[in-house]
Formats: structure tokens, C-alpha cells, sequence
């Protein structure tokens, strides 16, 4: 069977998109609409976030390309994600999904989702200016990759404030990049 490179782009973008429906259930009742989030995906896209950080932090090329500045900007970016995975845990208890009509579970969702954004968009930037060697290079892409299909997942969950960019990403399957980023 011979699949193009549009075909590709296709079902990728059909299986980010079944992805996020396994992930949020919209309900309607009375000329009300809610929307609800699975407690446990929003949680692993946010561990991936943490996890895609540390490992692309762990690499001595990345950290030296961010400099003293820029892994110090991570540290906050991650200190901002998990407050908010925090946040969101708290907020949401032990339901296994909760409704985003609460403002504490859209806020901490909308703060993870800018953190875990801003946390790609640092990689990206310096991901050009590296000179290393093809497999690390490899390691260093497919992390960010990944990130960028997790970011592209949750921030079609809901619709986020306009201040909020995301990257619309759809290389891989959800599955596969939670398992790039060791989240099982």
C-alpha cells in the first residue's frame, strides 16, 4: 500500500482530532452546553510538558544554545506548568473528569496549556542554532516534535483565551508522542 505524504497528513490530523474527543466530552441540556475534560489526559499532557523540559535540559548542547538566561526562563516556565497541574489536581479532586464551567479547572488548564506553549517555543527557537551530532540532533527533535503534538492535542480540548498560541502539530499519534515524552 503506497500513502502519500497528504494521505499522511491526513490521518494524522484525524487521529490528533480523536484524540482530543477522548479527552473532552461536550453535553448539552436545557439550552445549556458543558464541556468536560478527563482529569487524567489533561494531567499526562501536562507531565509530558515537564518531562519534554527535562529531557531536552538534560542534553549539555541545549543548555549551553539556552544559556545561564535561557535555562533560567525554563525553570520558570516549569515552575508556572506545575503550578498549574497542581491547580488543576486540586481543583478537580477525585472526579475522573471535571466541567471547565469551573474557573479554577479553565484557569489552571489555560495556565498549563501557555506554559507547556512557551516551553516549545523556547525549544524551537534554539533547536536551529545547535551543532550536534545527527543522533543527538534526532533525540532533540523528536522531543520537541512530540511536545508540539501534545500542545496540539490539548489546546483543541477547548477553546483557549486569544492570548494563547499554540502550534498546530500533528506528525505523530497522541499515543506515541506520550510515550516519546515517558508518559505510559
Amino acid at each position: 500500500m503506497n500513502i502519500s505524504r497528504r494521505r499522511l497528513g491526513v490521518l494524522a490530523g484525524l487521529t490528533t482530532a480523536a484524540a482530543a474527543l477522548s479527552a473532552c466530552t461536550v453535553a448539552s441540556s436545557g439550552g445549556t452546553t458543558t464541556a468536560t475534560l478527563n482529569v487524567a489526559k489533561v494531567q499526562s499532557y501536562f507531565t509530558a510538558g515537564v518531562n519534554a523540559a527535562n529531557t531536552l535540559l538534560a542534553i549539555p548542547a541545549v543548555s549551553a544554545a539556552l544559556g545561564a538566561a535561557g535555562v533560567a526562563a525554563v525553570g520558570v516556565t516549569l515552575k508556572t506548568l506545575t503550578d498549574a497541574m497542581t491547580a488543576f489536581t486540586a481543583a478537580a479532586g477525585s472526579s475522573v473528569e471535571v466541567s471547565i464551567t469551573t474557573t479554577s479547572v479553565k484557569t489552571a488548564f489555560d495556565s498549563g496549556l501557555a506554559a507547556i506553549q512557551s516551553l516549545l517555543t523556547q525549544f524551537k527557537a534554539m533547536i536551529t542554532s545547535l551543532v550536534v551530532s545527527s543522533t543527538v540532533y534526532a533525540q532533540i527533535n523528536l522531543t520537541v516534535s512530540s511536545l508540539a503534538t501534545i500542545v496540539s492535542i490539548a489546546a483543541a480540548l477547548l477553546p483557549v483565551s486569544a492570548s494563547v498560541s499554540y502550534a498546530a502539530d500533528q506528525s505523530m499519534s497522541e499515543s506515541q508522542a506520550l510515550a516519546n515524552l515517558g508518559v505510559r
